[in-house]
């Protein structure tokens, strides 16, 4: 399920929900056939926290704004963040298959480009992909599965070093199919997301593989806006005009019920019935409601009043449940996205640190969706969202549960001999994952202008600098110095996988 889910969710309409009511079920089984394992973790406390806050925030503000049947709608697509957390105990229960999660993101994205360059194919400049959904989903949904499938790049290249081209390839293919779908309200994420994925590859892949994936997106970001068939360059140039002319434009100007436009309009309407509902909103379902009377009083242009929602998830909150609503929406974003962020940081295991990258990833991901649409409002992003959190936070919990148990405690004394040489954007990952579990570390450098030697002396004292008598010699002279029972001999751009420390300890 975990591998078909991203692929399915884009091309089925059943898929959208189903995948986390089956994972919830297994929850509820677990609970009932076994009862609750011990108590809840600490993060696992905050955790559930973060998922029930909106929910029940959203529960009480629209129970206090009169309940209507498009409130119940709203509530249902928030019932989603609730499942999350049967489906999440389900998956600690049973486990989480790291290949099956990272394949499946990558398929998904890779499916997305295929349909997407299918459905434009041959169509008029300005066709919008969508697969079986609205473009502005289908976009974002490939955005993100893209970026988190590049989050297992190490996991990748751990098995062959070609295979780390794969992530590469989905997270190109997740930003084709968000080009060809001109969901622009997305690509707002794309330098956040870019940013955090920089951030983390500085310390943990190595200059190659970290260059490879980031220009390879830009540069088809800058193919997709100099080719006219994209539609890209016509679509950032047709925002941009009617941005300029919204502000010189008054309550009934064509220009206000342009897409930008009528956002501006939606998001001003969200912001004055907040005014007047600072508290508790007006309840969600009474939006639409609220917005046609400030239209009805020529306040705001009637675009404002045309959707159930102001296409927006932050203002949609203020709107609809007051600060009650905005609040526990940002812990939604901000609580997980602290424990994923602190995973990394803890360097608790290279999988663990993949899965955390995942997981901050998505969160941004949709923080940023949010900032033009109500994503959350959405039944398939909402059922996306919750699935990956469950399916990423079970997956992480395993993970670190694993690299905390008791470790073998190696019965040989072991040195780790790198042989360098301009290597000061490679070393400091290599040197960090020896260090505190190699005994003794030994590096030797021939002639680095670099700051090489400089890095190198951080982490140990037995640096030294040699003239290049060739590869052989020069390892050579590396274990004549050292000392211990067992050398292991890796190069600079390198890194010692918690795995290959557990079986190098063990053995």
């Amino acid at each position: 399920m975990i591998f078909l889910y991203p692929v399915l969710i884009l091309l089925l309409f059943p898929a959208d929900s189903a995948g986390l009511v089956l994972l919830s079920l297994g929850g509820f089984w677990v609970l009932w056939r076994h009862g609750k394992e011990g108590p809840a973790h600490r993060e696992e406390k905050l955790f559930y926290f973060a998922l029930s806050a909106f929910f029940l925030a959203a529960l009480l503000t629209t129970l206090l704004g009169g309940i209507d049947e498009e409130g119940m709608k709203k509530l249902n697509k928030f019932l989603h963040l609730l499942l999350t957390i049967p489906a999440y105990l389900f998956l600690r229960r049973v486990g989480v298959s790291l290949a099956a999660l990272w394949y499946g993101l990558a398929a998904g994205a890779v499916v997305a480009a295929l349909t997407a360059l299918y459905e434009v194919w041959g169509q008029p400049v300005g066709f919008r992909a969508s697969g079986v959904t609205h473009p502005i989903i289908f976009g974002d949904l490939a955005l993100a599965m893209g970026i988190m499938a590049l989050a297992g790049i190490g996991w990748f290249s751990s098995r062959a070093r070609r295979m780390a081209l794969l992530p590469i390839v989905a997270a190109v293919c997740g930003l084709l199919a968000s080009l060809l779908s001109h969901a622009r309200g997305g690509w707002v994420a794309i330098p956040f997301l870019m940013l955090i994925f920089v951030w983390f590859a500085r310390a943990h892949i190595n200059a190659r593989l970290r260059w490879s994936a980031v220009l390879l997106p830009v540069a088809l970001l800058v193919a997709a806006f100099l080719i006219p068939a994209t539609g890209v360059k016509s679509t950032i140039e047709r925002t941009t005009n009617n941005l300029s002319g919204y502000f010189h434009s008054d309550i009934t100007d064509k220009v206000r019920e342009t897409s930008v436009g009528s956002r501006f309009e939606m998001w001003l309407a969200a912001w004055q019935i907040f005014r007047e509902n600072p508290l508790f909103g007006v309840g969600w379902g009474h939006y639409k409601e609220q917005a046609q009377l400030l239209v009805d009083a020529g306040i705001r242009n009637r675009s404002a009043a045309d959707w159930g929602h102001p296409h927006n998830q932050f203002m949609s909150a203020l709107a609809n449940g007051g600060i009650v609503a905005y609040g526990a929406l940002l812990l939604l974003f901000l609580i997980p996205a602290a424990l994923f962020a602190g995973a990394i940081r803890r360097d608790e295991g290279a999988d663990a640190q993949r899965l955390a990258l995942a997981g901050l990833l998505l969160i941004t991901a949709y923080a940023c969706f949010g900032f033009s649409e109500a994503i959350l409002e959405r039944n398939r992003p909402a059922s996306f969202f919750a699935f990956y959190l469950a399916v990423l936070f079970a997956a992480l919990r395993l993970q670190q549960q694993r690299e905390r148990s008791s470790p073998v405690e190696r019965k040989q004394s072991l040195a780790a001999i790198i042989i360098a040489q301009d290597e000061a954007d490679r070393i400091e990952p290599c040197l960090r994952s020896v260090a505190g579990w190699a005994d003794e570390i030994i590096v030797l450098d021939s002639g680095s202008t670099d700051g090489t030697v400089e890095i190198a002396r951080r982490y140990t004292d037995k640096v030294f600098q040699t003239d290049w008598p060739g590869y052989g010699p020069q390892k050579q002279r590396a274990l004549e110095k050292a000392g211990c029972d067992w050398v292991l001999s890796i190069d600079a751009d390198e890194q010692v996988t918690p795995e290959l420390r557990r079986d190098i300890d063990a053995a």
